[in-house]
């Protein structure tokens, strides 16, 4: 019914099928709240993007469909909170003929379940002061959109499941996800084989970690990321406690060893690699080189501005046929 109601053709199957399988999570919560005003505004929401997503209310409202949808998802994530190493979980941009109401959707999805994620919180004692900075990263993807397409929307939806599934925090400059080594998608995509012969404990498949993400927010200095990895080991810790956990990964362009060969060695992203042990073997990164640096794909760099050294860096290396890399590196808890 929702394929054809909203007109998502054979690329979004997949997707449908999942949510389909969805559990029953309990007793239904309304899908939105009251005070969803007040709460976008906490969420560092822009008021014009927030006004547009309570305008979009109207549309979900009027649309069985819609609110299938939104029920579903609701439903598959509250059947995986807390789980690093649940399956794959999908929230593709819908089509744009859907207008601000498919748009909006992953902004409604994360008003309509941010209460259940919040009392599983509540749950294991976590502070809601823990809880709400990393929140703010819908206000971001949503900042980060405007500016790339001039409108209200979000930027890579499926990374908000991550938050409303209480698997990931923020402590000054960094974010931390809990994962769990060789289970679920958000382990590490490069790493040790057992062929390799590390089987200590934090390396081996199981094993519980913490992935380390870098969001768009200032100076990535050395004092700074001292910091926030001992205020994440306190806080997991404390929270989260497990044996194995031993290692925080980091999968990023940022750890590509060729950006050497164009920053100076007392550079920000250089002193940040060195904290990091490189595991052999990469994936491509072009893609998510362009799309950080410039909210942009690699075939929309012709003429792009290059104000900094980074992204001179970012376009010469392109311009000279060679291949930015997604490299995988950890540090000790």
């Amino acid at each position: 019914m929702a394929a054809n109601e909203l007109g998502l053709g054979a690329a979004y199957a997949g997707w449908l099928a999942s949510i389909d399988q969805a559990p029953e999570a309990g007793p239904e919560l309304p899908l939105s709240g009251s005070d969803d005003a007040a709460t976008l505004e906490r969420l560092g929401v822009a008021d014009q993007d927030a006004a547009a997503v309570l305008a979009s209310r109207r549309q979900l409202d009027q649309a069985p469909a819609f609110r299938w949808l939104l029920r579903q998802c609701r439903r598959l994530v509250i059947a995986h909170m807390g789980d690093p190493g649940a399956p794959e979980l999908l929230l593709p941009q819908l089509p744009a003929a859907l207008g601000l109401a498919g748009r909006c959707f992953p902004v409604q999805l994360f008003l309509g379940t941010l209460q259940v994620t919040q009392r599983w919180q509540d749950g294991r004692g976590i502070p809601a002061d823990a809880c709400w900075p990393v929140f703010a990263d819908l206000g971001r993807h949503m900042a980060i959109y405007r500016r790339a397409h001039g409108e209200t929307g979000v930027d890579d939806p499926w990374w908000l499941l991550i938050h409303l599934r209480g698997l990931i925090y923020e402590f000054g400059r960094l974010q931390y996800n809990l994962l769990r080594i060789g289970a679920g998608w958000l382990a590490p995509q490069c790493w040790y084989d057992a062929e390799a012969g590390c089987l200590e404990t934090g390396f081996r498949p199981g094993d519980d970690g913490l992935g380390v993400h870098i969001p768009e927010d200032g100076p990535l200095t050395p004092q700074a990321s001292a910091a926030s990895v001992a205020a994440a080991r306190t806080f997991f810790d404390r929270y989260f406690p497990s044996p194995t956990r031993r290692l925080a990964i980091c999968q990023s362009w940022l750890l590509d060893d060729q950006l050497a060969e164009y920053l100076p060695a007392d550079t920000n992203i250089i002193r940040f690699q060195r904290q990091f042990t490189l595991v052999p073997g990469w994936r491509p990164g072009d893609q998510a080189v362009a799309q950080f640096v410039f909210r942009r794909t690699v075939d929309e760099l012709a003429g792009v501005p290059q104000r900094t050294t980074l992204q001179r860096a970012i376009v010469s290396h392109l311009r000279a046929g060679r291949h930015w890399r997604v490299r995988s590196g950890w540090l000790r808890l």
